[in-house]
């Protein structure tokens, strides 16, 4: 009987014997695990990480590698989906249900509501509204450029001036018309 290792199998500690000669032997590292180097979530640089050796044998799957791959992400969209669904179905059947009219009525500050509850708001809200989104994306387009603008080549920097120009057009259109007066 042949005395166990820390390898496991006698059939391994066996193969393992083989093959350290060869291993010494071949310093190319042919017969070793890859090496991995990973950015951490610090920021560091992880090195020498050996990656899984797949393995040859007949039938097998990588059904493992898979799941071990995909397996948080999958985890995490399972929660995502299971985490607001939970409250909503439990609240739809532990809420007691009590019809009542007042339920169903606008509800203002407490207050009994003064007048129509549906009111229109002027048309001069919405382009207010509307130029501030416009206005909102260029700042969030322009802000990641300007972080790093001296470091980019000429081809970002004209693009930029081109979408600079074209968003001035529109204000300059806007104030032509006005837009920009409260009346």
């Amino acid at each position: 009987m042949a005395l166990r290792s820390h390898s496991g199998h006698p059939r391994r500690q066996a193969a393992s014997r083989r093959n350290r000669g060869t291993r010494e032997k071949n310093s190319g590292g042919s017969r070793r695990c890859a090496v991995l180097a990973i950015l951490t979530a610090s920021g560091r640089l992880a090195r020498n990480l050996p990656t899984h050796r797949r393995r040859a044998v007949a039938g097998s799957s990588r059904r493992g590698y898979v799941l071990s791959t995909f397996g948080p992400v999958g985890l995490f969209l399972v929660v995502a989906v299971v985490f607001p669904v939970v409250p909503l179905v439990l609240s739809r059947f532990l809420a007691p249900h009590r019809p009542n009219p007042t339920k169903l009525e606008p509800y203002e500050s407490g207050m009994v509501t003064i007048g129509p509850t549906h009111v229109q708001f002027p048309i001069r809200y919405y382009l207010y509204a509307l130029m501030f989104v416009i206005f909102d994306v260029e700042v969030i387009y322009l802000f990641p450029w300007a972080l790093v603008y001296d470091k980019l080549p000429i081809a970002p920097a004209v693009e930029m001036a081109l979408f600079i120009g074209l968003v001035l057009v529109g204000f300059a259109y806007a104030w032509r018309k006005r837009a920009f007066e409260w009346q």
